[in-house]
């Protein structure tokens, strides 16, 4: 990991957010309340493309537990999600 990244998460592990309730007790095709969503710490992050250093950052440090990324060259199609287990996190 780049020097820079480190000494951000470990600025921001200082601010560390228990990860929701609404997440933590998910299980695939659970319905999620919009509202429960949005009172937790949200990263919005316009014109991301393929940039995942800021979900890595917020993972690693444990700050932000939920990403909004917004690009617009991009179909779904193309996207792909990796699931990341727990343990894979610093």
């Amino acid at each position: 990991m780049l020097d820079y990244k480190v000494n951000l998460i470990s600025y921001l592990s200082q601010y560390k957010e228990e990860m929701p309730l609404w997440l933590k007790n998910y299980t695939d095709g659970s319905k999620v309340d919009f509202c429960d969503i949005m009172s937790s710490r949200i990263s919005y992050y316009p014109g991301s493309g393929y940039d995942g250093s800021l979900i890595e950052i917020g993972n690693s440090s444990h700050t932000i537990h939920s990403f909004l990324y917004v690009d617009y060259p991009f179909l779904m199609r193309f996207l792909s999600l990796k699931r990341i287990s727990k343990e894979s996190i610093i």
